[in-house]
């Protein structure tokens, strides 16, 4: 008597109706996929950027409602003050003199004398990544009105995929718009360019 995964291959091998795909339709299904992945990938690289984009962007919104916020509420002096630099660029929202508080890229706030932290982000240049670039180097939010002393355009972007700028007016206002055209939440720039 034959053992009956012998009789099994006989059989299949016998019969035209055997299951199972082929050498040539396995790869036919693998060429397909291929296609399909070069087509779907660069559109998922672009989605990721844009919510990068948006993350950031809502970030900076967030923070500057911060320091305006500690400002009137605690009524005191709230600096936010960026600083670039070769590698990217920070910024650290602190209580204390204006020059009280600095950042790196790379590692954590330092402060002297009577300043205090509150909140500190890191940009490094790197290729897909945002990018803060700003008009002036530090906002200082007074502690009686909640006004600024500089009025500032934070410009978060990303090459290829859009900017946000987060225009922070002389009485503290901060209003926000994206440049070109809308993009996520912010409606397109009033008599911007791009």
């Amino acid at each position: 008597m034959t053992p009956p995964h012998t009789t099994l291959l006989r059989r299949c091998n016998t019969r035209p109706t055997c299951h199972g795909f082929t050498l040539l339709e396995t790869l036919v299904v693998v060429a397909l996929l291929a296609a399909l992945l070069a087509f779907v990938l660069p559109a998922g690289i672009q989605w990721q950027q844009r919510q990068r984009l948006w993350h950031a962007a809502e970030q900076v919104l967030s923070d500057l409602y911060l320091a305006r916020g500690e400002a009137l509420h605690g009524a005191r002096n709230i600096i936010f003050r960026i600083i670039p630099s070769a590698a990217g660029s920070c910024y650290v929202v602190f209580s204390g003199p204006v020059n009280g508080c600095s950042c790196s890229v790379e590692g954590p706030p330092s402060c002297g004398g009577d300043a205090r932290p509150l909140k500190t982000a890191q940009w490094p240049h790197r290729s897909g990544f945002p990018m803060l670039i700003t008009n002036v180097p530090s906002m200082l939010f007074s502690g009686r009105q909640g006004t600024v002393a500089l009025a500032a355009t934070l410009r978060i972007s990303i090459e290829d995929v859009g900017e946000v700028r987060h225009v922070v007016g002389i009485t503290g206002r901060i209003r926000s718009c994206s440049a070109g055209k809308s993009f996520m939440r912010w409606a397109a720039c009033e008599g911007a360019g791009s």
